[in-house]
């Protein structure tokens, strides 16, 4: 197995209660570093969301994780060894593919969201919504 290592929390646990918790949440997060790949493991993510999940120091009512993005997965271990292991452990996966045009250097972005149907979806409950392309969030 590959073992994907670029993974960070750019902000960590804490409890969103209010407008002035949010307004913090959000300063921290756009203050953030933002570092660019050049490659995408989203079973790295799943891994990562999940370890964090279960390390976390709060108590949810329910674990999901959420996974976004316009690029396949093109390093790490089979998308599908990292969902059924999240699903195990009670954590529901919901998917945001973002069909946008790709640089030419790039595989051409699937016409559907049906990968991320097929490699993510594995339990009822799961949040499935696709875009066309990065203006569709508008």
């Amino acid at each position: 197995m590959v073992r994907v290592t670029d993974q960070r929390v750019l902000v960590g646990w804490q409890v969103i209660s209010d407008e002035a918790s949010a307004a913090a949440f959000a300063d921290a997060l756009d203050k953030a570093p933002y570092k660019s790949g050049t490659t995408t493991s989203i079973s790295a993510g799943i891994d990562f969301a999940v370890h964090q999940i279960e390390t976390s120091p709060f108590s949810g009512t329910r674990k999901a994780i959420d996974v976004s993005g316009d690029g396949y997965s093109d390093y790490g271990r089979p998308i599908q060894e990292s969902r059924d292991a999240a699903v195990a452990e009670g954590i529901t996966i919901n998917g945001l593919p973002v069909m946008d045009p790709r640089p030419a250097w790039r595989e051409p972005a699937r016409p559907d969201s049906t990968i991320i149907t097929r490699q993510c979806h594995r339990r009822t409950g799961i949040v499935l919504s696709g875009r066309q392309d990065v203006h569709d969030f508008g």
